[in-house]
């Protein structure tokens, strides 16, 4: 049982990192979309391909968030275990995910529910306004 505990607890570390890891790399996202903003304003990027950058940036971001959202409900799993729940054994996260994957409708609703997130909305809906905007004055 106390190696049990301690692959928990290991298992905890290990997925902590990778959740802090996923919030940095989703600032990514966000930059690649000033760029995408930056080359529209300054070059000949027509409207129309610079906008399908900017929704499938958001949309990655989106898919990013999504999986990250269950490397964070494996974490709560793993605290409760380790308050006490012993019903759970270590280094399972993708077989759990796995036995319970949602079907493809509801996959994509996660999806886009992760891109209306506030953290995710930010600023990619901006990003849209100012180059439809810019199309619309120039």
């Amino acid at each position: 049982m106390n190696e049990n505990l301690q692959d928990l607890k290991t298992e905890w570390q290990i997925l902590h990192k990778n959740y802090e890891d996923y919030e940095k790399f989703a600032l990514l996202f966000k930059l690649a979309g000033v760029a995408v903003c930056l080359i529209y304003l300054t070059t000949i990027l027509h409207v129309f391909p610079a906008l399908c950058l900017l929704f499938l940036l958001w949309l990655s971001e989106a898919i990013w968030k999504t999986f990250q959202s269950r490397t964070g409900d494996r974490l709560v799993l793993l605290e409760d275990v380790l308050h006490g729940d012993a019903n759970h054994k270590p280094f399972n996260f993708y077989s759990q995910w796995a036995s319970q994957r949602p079907a493809i409708d509801a996959l994509v609703k996660q999806y886009l529910n992760s891109a209306l997130r506030p953290t995710v909305v930010f600023p990619h809906v901006f990003y849209v306004l100012l180059v439809i905007l810019s199309a619309i004055l120039y």
